[in-house]
């Protein structure tokens, strides 16, 4: 159904809803922003969002006058009485579906796009017919454990770390169970019984649209427990022009290429003061240059981990066993496998690879640039029948790109 936006402007007309927090505002802005890069597509974006520095809504992104800002009320915080992230997020998003209700009643967008955290919205889109999606951050196996883990939270008794055998995921890699991400070792915790309620939800979308692209995880893509269409749209990246001129980058154009080690753990990843202490000097003592994303420390806790990834992507992990500080004396060693040894060039080599790879697939023409493109066709139509729009596809599985998908 194409639709009116509120200022009156017509195309396809788009929801994009955000959850509370730095890490999910921008990517879902970028997203915003690559639905109306599409050449072929006319899009207006209406975006919701929670109470944040990042954005304002007297200043469009970039002078993006296609993306209207609409900041939703704020929502008494103190109120809501938990210590789960995932609690607090979700109940934060539940209080604001009346005030979603009333501006999607107002606008009828063509489609509504949520982060994971915000398919509650799922119950006012149906309500008013509009097609609902889920863009999901992380990649096919991520996705492919959210979807599986209701089965297995039926299937499993007792906490999950306390099984000596590996957990079972249908058509992926088999994981150990002191490996699972938060909140799922704690099945007791509040945070879990709202992970398991938006893995629920999730197979109530009309539509996957995952951050990654095809050749990435061609191994995983047939094996979803999900009847919604997945679509490969990624990857997502920040649009250049936020960092031009910052200092960082001056500093890193100096350096030769493919030399810096960068750390980060994210919007919301800290560590605790003697990990990041052991961190500190064990990157100053493998003698490389490196660009750290640095947070404050923790009082107390320990991290989950460390991700490095170099100026030409290389990407090296280095998780924590459970229960102890990683010394720098390790980090150091880690470090230098990534910079000298064999190893570190195979790495190396096969993060330059898909990096190229990546590029190709979101530019005009790509993989992931048709997928989107199908999507738009989707919203344009307005029409929850996807077979209509891809009748003449032998596959009856769902995830685009494919080469089971003709295109």
């Amino acid at each position: 159904m194409g639709s009116t936006t509120e200022s009156g402007v017509g195309g396809v007309h788009v929801a994009v809803v955000a959850s509370l927090g730095v890490g999910h505002i921008k990517p879902l802005l970028e997203f915003s922003k690559r639905i109306n890069s599409l050449r072929a597509a006319d899009t207006h974006v209406s975006f919701f969002f929670h109470d944040s520095h990042i954005v304002s809504p007297s200043s469009p992104p970039h002078d993006d006058t296609k993306i209207r800002l609409v900041k939703l009320p704020p929502i008494d915080q103190s109120t809501i009485l938990t210590d789960s992230i995932e609690a607090r997020i979700s109940l934060t998003n539940q209080r604001s579906l009346p005030s979603l209700r009333a501006s999607l009643l107002a606008s009828r967008p063509s489609a509504l796009v949520v982060d994971l955290f915000a398919t509650d919205t799922f119950d006012v889109a149906r309500e008013l017919d509009i097609p609902k999606y889920v863009y999901f951050t992380s990649n096919l196996w991520a996705l492919a454990l959210m979807l599986h883990s209701p089965q297995l939270d039926q299937d499993i008794q007792g906490e999950y770390v306390a099984r000596s055998e590996p957990i079972r995921v249908p058509g992926f890699r088999s994981i150990r169970a002191v490996d699972l991400p938060e909140p799922m070792p704690d099945r007791e915790g509040e945070g879990y019984k709202w992970y398991i309620h938006l893995c629920n939800r999730l197979k109530e979308a009309d539509g996957i649209l995952v951050n990654t692209f095809e050749g990435l995880d061609d191994s995983c893509s047939m094996s979803l427990s999900t009847e919604a269409p997945v679509f490969l749209v990624g990857p997502l990246v920040r649009s250049p022009s936020e960092s031009r001129g910052h200092e960082c980058l001056a500093w890193l154009d100096s350096q030769p290429v493919g030399s810096v080690l960068f750390v980060s753990f994210g919007s919301g990843g800290t560590l605790s003061r003697e990990q990041m202490t052991e961190l500190a000097l064990g990157l100053e003592m493998s003698g490389k240059g490196f660009l750290w994303v640095c947070r404050p420390p923790t009082r107390t806790g320990d991290s989950a981990g460390a991700f490095f990834g170099g100026v030409e992507s290389d990407v090296h992990a280095l998780k924590e066993k459970e229960g102890r500080v990683v010394k720098r004396e390790e980090i150091a060693e880690l470090v230098n496998v990534v910079f000298v040894r064999e190893e570190g060039k195979v790495m190396r080599e096969k993060a330059k690879e898909m990096s190229g790879r990546a590029v190709v697939a979101v530019g005009e023409g790509g993989t992931s640039y048709k997928s989107l493109l199908r999507v738009f066709e989707q919203w344009k139509i307005g029409s929850l029948n996807y077979d209509k729009i891809l009748r003449e596809s032998p596959s009856h599985k769902k995830i685009y790109p494919t080469r089971h998908v003709s295109r």
